[in-house]
């Protein structure tokens, strides 16, 4: 159940009105510090503030993530305060300026491939949606297996009931700094994985947030009282992948 929750909208124009504060007591003479510096040596609170969202949620994976964000903003943040107040570099400031600004640009290679491997996942038919909102209403036509990606977008996958062409139906989605949102209805059956970095998962009404992590999938179909029980409801298998992007799954 969600407690709070800050946007990245409220982050960034609370790190806003910290900024013109400092103007103003800078320019008043209260203090030495131009917005400049301030924000090339606070930025780190972004970070925190963001790691504050996964405390939102119960669950253990959520929080572990929450806490990994606050305390990567907050190392960052004492390295850049030290910049500023010590002269003299601290065995600290050495070894990061030593290992860790060497292992960045491998860092950065190994997320890059990782992110054009997802990117460049194929299914038999493939929907892309970028820097738009995209609804797709899921008909007899679609086949068995398709592909939404969502890439700085919006994709609305949509099914109707009378318009299921298979009884099991696979979706591979992928988000990358996007949403995907997937309407089902109720007599549908829906399994599958949302696996991630940076992202949000909300599974019919059940939210998280994950650093990186996988979110499990299983939602029976309701059924009325007037169908035969032996008769198997259609199903879709769901096969997620975000980066810096949300799932949403809904019945309508």
């Amino acid at each position: 159940m969600i407690r709070f929750k800050l946007s990245w909208r409220d982050i960034f124009i609370g790190f806003g009105v910290l900024t013109l504060i400092v103007w103003l007591l800078n320019d008043f003479k209260i203090i030495e510090m131009t917005p400049g510096i301030f924000v090339a040596r606070f930025w780190p609170l972004i970070i925190s503030a963001s790691g504050l969202n996964y405390f939102a949620y119960k669950d253990r994976s959520s929080r572990l993530s929450g806490l990994v964000m606050i305390t990567i903003g907050v190392i960052f943040l004492i390295l850049n305060i030290e910049f500023l107040i010590v002269e003299e570099q601290s065995v600290i400031l050495q070894f990061f300026q030593n290992y860790f600004l060497i292992l960045l640009p491998v860092v950065t290679i190994i997320l890059g491939i990782i992110v054009i491997r997802w990117i460049t996942f194929t299914g038999e038919e493939i929907f892309r949606t970028m820097f738009w909102k995209k609804n797709y209403e899921i008909t007899k036509t679609f086949t068995v297996d398709s592909t939404f990606k969502s890439y700085f977008g919006k994709t609305i996958v949509s099914f109707q009931e009378d318009e299921i062409g298979f009884r099991l139906m696979r979706l591979d989605l992928q988000a990358f700094f996007g949403s995907v949102v997937v309407e089902v209805p109720e007599n549908i059956a829906v399994r599958g994985e949302a696996r991630g970095l940076l992202c949000r998962v909300d599974s019919f009404g059940k939210k998280a947030f994950y650093l990186k992590g996988t979110s499990l999938i299983d939602q029976p179909a309701n059924l009325g009282s007037d169908v035969d029980p032996e008769v198997l409801p259609p199903r879709i298998v769901i096969n997620s992948k975000l980066i810096f992007g949300s799932l949403k799954i809904k019945r309508i």
